[in-house]
């Protein structure tokens, strides 16, 4: 009985943590961000007669940012800019993903449960995160590193015993890629590090070389 009701306190954690996030920023902090320079080229680009793949594929200062590009696409396309509602939430997002991603990677180090998620929540919100909490456009950062750690998560489950989390792996770097191929390499080299441990290198070699 002990042990059902603490693994439910865990579940009921793991949801509970980044529905308070959600909130705080919702009404915290949503009529505190706008838009601002950087977003710039996507909105003209979105705004412009040229087609998605293209405005998708473009890049911004040299590097890919193929979701950014496809979330201010639609915020114009659908929404305008008079409003940023779709951005806003696809920033959010980003925080959440990072906050739980991190908690998940301490989890699968041993860190207790409570601790894995309290340590996540300050590293999104508060510490490292802080400034994204108001600058939307740094989802594209969020999301990879969110991704990244998500993939050394894998990794820590030991030596694969089938091909799933290996593809696992490489696809999660893969998007990664898609998504800010700026900060990929960062992440790409802490997961091939954890893995050169624990995984044979021909495996190590696979996930690294898809991207």
């Amino acid at each position: 009985m002990k042990t059902s009701w603490v693994e439910a306190a865990r579940r009921a954690a793991w949801i509970a943590f980044p529905a308070a996030g959600i909130v705080w920023l919702a009404t915290a902090t949503y009529n505190e961000s706008w838009f601002i320079a950087e977003e710039g080229l996507l909105l003209d680009r979105a705004s412009g007669s040229g087609s998605l793949i293209d405005n998708l594929f473009s890049g911004v200062n040299g590097h890919l940012n193929v979701v950014a590009s496809l979330v201010y696409h639609l915020q114009v396309k659908w929404l305008g800019v008079e409003t940023h509602w779709l951005v806003f939430s696809a920033a959010v997002a980003s925080i959440v993903l990072v906050q739980l991603s991190l908690a998940r990677l301490l989890s699968r180090l041993g860190v207790p449960t409570l601790v894995a998620l309290l340590v996540g929540t300050t590293a999104a919100f508060y510490g490292p995160g802080a400034q994204s909490v108001f600058w939307e456009f740094m989802q594209v950062q969020n999301l990879c590193i969110a991704l990244c750690f998500f993939a050394a998560s894998i990794v820590l489950r030991g030596a694969p015993s089938s091909r799933h989390a290996i593809w696992a792996v490489a696809a999660l770097l893969a998007v990664a890629f898609l998504v800010d191929s700026l900060v990929v390499p960062f992440g790409a080299f802490f997961v091939g590090a954890l893995a050169a441990f624990l995984w044979p290198r021909r495996q190590v070699a696979f996930v690294l070389l898809v991207p």
